[in-house]
C-alpha cells in the first residue's frame, strides 16, 4: 500500500526548503523543467509511459511526485552550485528523476537504495524482482522514446551504480558520469528526508549519506550539499 504525503507534511517540506539556499530562480527552473518532462508524453504514442505517469499527474501530494519534486529541485540547486546555471542538464536532470523508478508502484519499493535495505523487507518473490530490474526496465521502456534527451538513457540504466542496470552494487564505482554522481546523493538524500524513521536533522541524514557514499567521486557533491542546507 502506497502512503500519501499529508498536508502537513507538504507544509512541513514548505517550510524546511525555505530555509535553504535555494533561489527563487531555482524554484522557477525546477517547475519549468517538471513541467516540460510532464507534459512530453504523447498518451497516443507512449501508451505504456503515459499509463506509469498518469498517477503522477493526478496525485502531486503523493510520495511518488513528492520524492520526485524534491530530487529536482536540490539536483538543479547543486547542478548550479557545482557548474553554474544549465538548463540543458536541469532538463536531463528532471527526466533522469522522474524516469528512472516508473516501474515502482509503493513507497517501501522506491526507498529501497541497497541489497541490505531490501532485504530488511517482507517482499514477495515479484516484488524483489521489480526492483532489481527496475532500472534495466526503465531503459528498456523509454529507449525509444523520441523526446527524450540521448544522455537520460544511460543515467536511467546506472541510477544505482550497477553497470548492467540490475541489483545494487556493494560498492559504486568511481567511473559513474558526474551528473549521476549528483542524482545519486540528492535521491538518497531525499529518500532518507521522507523516511519516518529517520531524523529530519539536515547533519544527521548528511553524516548517513557520507557513511554509504564515502567514495572520492562523491566527496564534492556532499559538500555542497552541506552548504546548501546547513
Amino acid at each position: 500500500q502506497d502512503h500519501n504525503i499529508t498536508m502537513s507534511t507538504q507544509l512541513f517540506l514548505r517550510d524546511y526548503l525555505s530555509q535553504m539556499s535555494i533561489t527563487e530562480e531555482i524554484e522557477e527552473l525546477t517547475l519549468q523543467t517538471i513541467e516540460s518532462t510532464l507534459t512530453m508524453i504523447d498518451s497516443e504514442k507512449n501508451r505504456e509511459i503515459a499509463q506509469s505517469f498518469d498517477f503522477l499527474i493526478k496525485n502531486k501530494l503523493s510520495y511518488h511526485y513528492s520524492k520526485n519534486h524534491l530530487v529536482t529541485l536540490l539536483g538543479i540547486a547543486l547542478i548550479e552550485k557545482i557548474n553554474g546555471e544549465s538548463k540543458k542538464l536541469s532538463k536531463i536532470f528532471a527526466q533522469l528523476s522522474f524516469f528512472c523508478d516508473i516501474f515502482l508502484k509503493t513507497q517501501e519499493q522506491i526507498q529501497i537504495n541497497s541489497t541490505e535495505e531490501l532485504n530488511l523487507h517482507e517482499f514477495t518473490p515479484i516484488e524483489r524482482s521489480h526492483i532489481h530490474e527496475h532500472a534495466i526496465r526503465a531503459y528498456n521502456l523509454v529507449r525509444d522514446f523520441e523526446n527524450l534527451e540521448p544522455e537520460v538513457l544511460d543515467l536511467i540504466k546506472h541510477h544505482h551504480g550497477s553497470s548492467d542496470g540490475v541489483g545494487f552494487p556493494g560498492q559504486m564505482p568511481n567511473n559513474l558520469p558526474p551528473l549521476l554522481n549528483v542524482f545519486i546523493v540528492t535521491d538518497a538524500f531525499v529518500k532518507l528526508w521522507l523516511n519516518p524513521r529517520y531524523s529530519k536533522n539536515s547533519k544527521d541524514l548528511l553524516k548517513v549519506i557520507s557513511i554509504n557514499y564515502s567514495e572520492a567521486s562523491f566527496q564534492p557533491i556532499i559538500a555542497a550539499l552541506k552548504s546548501l542546507i546547513i
